[in-house]
């Protein structure tokens, strides 16, 4: 089997959703959280592709501008959810590339995919947990920083 966080996640709050969205590849549109999520985790990695010559704020907002004509594609409950969306998002970017930029580690991969095998030896089988991780960076002390980006509400 090969799984993911996500897949495991999907499961766990409806298996007949990981039945048709998993296992039958039924294509779901994005809700807004995911588009938004998706979008800033965009943002982050236009921002820290380039380091150490990072873009400017104002490069960055204007990035975040361009791309949010996607949310075009997601269903809004009304035009004003949709601008507080956008507002949040500038606002959430404002306030990390302050506190970030310009950051004192280079990032060493951006959003770099790994595999992790489990055996399980009571069935003899194995299983690959996939993962995607934000950002790795490594710090002027050489210890090396793993960072997943969150944009939800609670963790």
């Amino acid at each position: 089997m090969h799984t993911s966080y996500t897949y495991l996640e999907v499961f766990e709050n409806c298996p007949k959703r990981y039945e048709f969205q998993i296992i039958d590849k039924i294509k779901v549109p994005k809700t807004k959280e995911q588009f938004f999520g998706t979008l800033l985790h965009r943002c982050l990695k236009f921002l820290f592709r380039k380091a150490p010559i990072y873009p400017t704020l104002d490069e960055l907002l204007d990035y975040f501008s361009i791309q949010w004509k996607e949310a075009d594609k997601v269903k809004w409950r009304d035009q004003k959810q949709k601008e507080l969306f956008f507002n949040e998002g500038k606002r959430i970017l404002e306030d990390f590339y302050k506190k970030n930029v310009p950051s004192l580690s280079i990032p060493l991969d951006l959003e770099g995919r790994f595999e992790v095998e489990i055996e399980d030896e009571e069935n003899n089988t194995k299983h690959t947990l996939a993962c995607y991780i934000d950002r790795v960076d490594k710090r002027e002390d050489g210890q090396f920083e793993i960072i997943d980006y969150k944009t939800a509400q609670k963790m």
